[in-house]
């Protein structure tokens, strides 16, 4: 907070001080927000990674189950044929 001054006039110097002050605060500012926006930017590719690692298993898994009931079906149909013939 600026101090109140006896003087009316602003002067050159005054302005120049005020401004830079003002511009510095400014930057402050945009750097912290900067900071938190990279923060926040991390952690969801933290998690987009996790997500994306857990699809993948899980991609996995069904392609390893659809192979063992496919050969668990085969086994079936040859006891059906051995039982039924």
């Amino acid at each position: 907070m600026l101090k109140p001054s006896k003087n009316k006039y602003a002067t050159e110097e005054f302005v120049y001080k005020v401004t830079n002050d003002l511009e510095k605060r400014i930057n402050e500012r945009f750097d912290e927000a900067e900071v938190k926006a990279e923060e926040r930017y991390s952690k969801v590719i933290d998690h987009l990674d996790s997500l994306a690692g857990q699809f993948k298993k899980f991609d996995e898994e069904r392609e390893m189950m659809a192979d063992k009931i496919a050969t668990h079906s085969d086994q079936i149909e040859e006891f059906q044929k051995i039982a039924f013939a």
